[in-house]
């Protein structure tokens, strides 16, 4: 009877180690399919200041502005109506207008970010610091 119940001992081992394994490839697998598509970062669109002058919530309904090289989109906000803010206008680089508003730069980051000024001297820098983020979040 004690051969038979190490026999029974054995058995109960080897079948949780399987399932162990099982249960860990399925979770490594999973894993990877999910960092897979977490690494599939949308590319980011370069802006001209002539392609930003487009979006100034007149000619069409949607306004961006740009901060340091970073575009936003200020179109849903009620403080930016028809591209105007306070004597800011959408469409345009609003980097040296920012220092002198009331609020800082935090104001605008918080809208969305919908690309980079392709002629700034730091886009390749934001291309790659924004591609870091997305991969993150």
């Amino acid at each position: 009877m004690k051969q038979s119940s190490n026999g029974m001992e054995r058995i109960l081992v080897i079948l949780l180690a399987v399932i162990c394994v099982v249960s860990l490839t399925a979770a490594i697998v999973s894993s990877a399919a999910e960092m897979h598509n977490v690494t599939k970062t949308p590319k980011i669109k370069e802006f001209t200041l002539q392609e930003l002058e487009k979006y100034n919530g007149k000619n069409i309904k949607t306004s961006y502005v740009a901060y340091q090289g970073i575009v936003y989109d200020v179109s849903n906000s009620d403080l930016w109506k028809n591209g105007d803010h306070k004597g800011h206008h959408a469409g345009k680089d609003l980097t040296e207008e920012m220092s002198k508003a009331a609020h800082g730069p935090g104001a605008l980051t918080s809208f969305p970010v919908v690309g980079i000024l392709k002629n700034d001297s730091n886009s390749n820098f934001i291309t790659r610091m924004i591609t870091r983020i997305t991969k993150i979040v």
